[in-house]
């Protein structure tokens, strides 16, 4: 049974940020952390960025140099999300900061130890810049192409595309040879190796006794992020 002294005396007693950071060194998840800020492209008529701003596309931000944290994480809830009866968005994760570190709204996290394989499509000619930060290798690409082009019937076949012969991969964008067989405009896919890779969505900041203690981040994985380009239901 609690005493009145009792509950007085827990004035003495407050979290310490330095404990929560021990255990995250001791315990967490090497990352790469960008903040990120908004590009001054978006525009005040449409609510959006400028789809062909050269700086941020496809996103709208901008995103400062990379820092190594240790965060806490990743942690699913995903009953504790729910966006309609039955159903959770795939590819929520929390993770915890270290005390200090305040992430912005789309800020990027990038875990180094944890390799995936995603998808990314493209248009020749206009949207060639791969959106995943950290891109470790093109395992196969293709494009489609209706035989004959025009008239009927006809089926869609699939058109190979090899590394080094068809395209080049410079960093983050692919880069077309001349003559190239593929038409500007022409849609293809690429399945990439690249790092596990978050935006920050929602901040839950924490304070005791004056003091800020870690942040805790509701994220969304990049390759579950509608695309910006895509219908609102349409998951890219």
């Amino acid at each position: 049974m609690l005493l009145t002294e009792d509950i007085a005396s827990f004035d003495d007693f407050h979290l310490q940020p330095e404990s929560f950071d021990a255990l995250t060194r001791a315990h967490g998840t090497q990352a790469k952390f960008r903040l990120a800020m908004r590009c001054a492209c978006w525009g005040a008529e449409t609510g959006r960025p400028d789809p062909a701003c050269t700086l941020c596309f496809p996103y709208g931000f901008l995103w400062d140099p990379e820092q190594d944290v240790i965060v806490f994480g990743p942690n699913r809830k995903p009953t504790r999300r729910p966006d309609a009866a039955g159903t959770f968005e795939v590819g929520d994760a929390f993770f915890t900061f270290p005390t200090g570190v305040k992430p912005t709204y789309f800020s990027r996290l990038v875990l180094p130890t944890s390799e995936i394989l995603v998808d990314e499509t493209l248009t020749k000619g206009s949207e060639d810049t791969i959106r995943f930060s950290h891109v470790l290798g093109v395992e196969k690409a293709h494009a489609t192409r209706r035989n004959p082009s025009t008239g009927h019937p006809y089926v869609n076949e699939i058109v190979p595309l090899a590394l080094g012969t068809d395209f080049t991969l410079n960093d983050r964008t692919i880069v077309w040879p001349g003559g190239s067989a593929l038409a500007t405009g022409t849609r293809y896919v690429l399945r990439l190796r690249t790092l596990e890779e978050y935006v920050v969505w929602e901040i839950q900041t924490r304070n005791e006794n004056g003091r800020d203690l870690p942040w805790r981040c509701l994220c969304k994985r990049v390759d579950f992020l509608t695309h910006p380009k895509a219908p609102a239901e349409q998951s890219y």
